[in-house]
């Protein structure tokens, strides 16, 4: 996943070094990409994101949630039910459900996902393994305090292994940017302000 990233930039003519804003799974091929290609990063802001060897597989996807992604599985070809539990389970803010989920199924439509697709993304996010070294570019750790998938303990570990910022919105769910793109917004520009190297400020959620 690094790779086709690292390479589909290349071809667009996008040189680096990039900043790399990414959530769950795009974190582990941030961080991946970070520290394999270190020249390539200038900074990373991880969202509600968990890795080897730093957290547990409890962690790392809750076993309460295992049931739901079972019953997601089960009715994959049913977008108007699978999208809605994917909000359900994912979204703490549910003002605009019918209008997310109308969104997701148009996307679905024009550019579906398989089930075994979606398998194996689960299969990449559990063997996935980082480096024991943290990335050499600053990092930024948000998380979500009602995350029903990452316990926000997994970034927690990861900011004190990393001497990283970490920063946790009290309410939001697992789809952060989706809850709350203004305090996202806000927190990655208080840290930019701030200088990336800081890691003693920390933003009120």
């Amino acid at each position: 996943m690094m790779t086709a990233a690292r390479a589909s930039l290349a071809a667009l003519g996008l040189m680096p070094p990039y900043s790399l804003l990414a959530m769950s799974l795009g974190g582990m091929v941030a961080v991946d990409w970070a520290q394999q290609h270190p020249a390539d990063i200038e900074r990373l802001v991880l969202v509600n994101t968990s890795m080897r060897p730093f957290n547990a597989l409890a962690q790392r996807l809750r076993p309460a949630c295992w049931p739901q992604l079972l019953r997601i599985a089960a009715q994959w070809k049913n977008p108007a039910g699978v999208e809605r539990r994917i909000h359900q389970l994912t979204c703490a803010n549910s003002d605009a459900l019918q209008a997310d989920t109308a969104v997701w199924q148009q996307i679905r439509r024009s550019a579906p996902v398989s089930s075994a697709n979606a398998l194996r993304q689960l299969l990449a996010a559990a063997r996935f393994q980082a480096a024991a070294a943290a990335p050499a570019c600053p990092v930024l750790l948000l998380s979500s305090a009602a995350d029903q998938l990452v316990d926000p303990a997994c970034s927690a570990t990861l900011a004190a292994a990393w001497g990283a910022r970490h920063d946790r919105h009290r309410w939001a769910g697992h789809d952060l940017c989706h809850d709350d793109p203004d305090w996202t917004c806000q927190t990655v520009a208080d840290w930019l302000a701030q200088g990336t190297s800081a890691t003693s400020y920390k933003r009120p959620s």
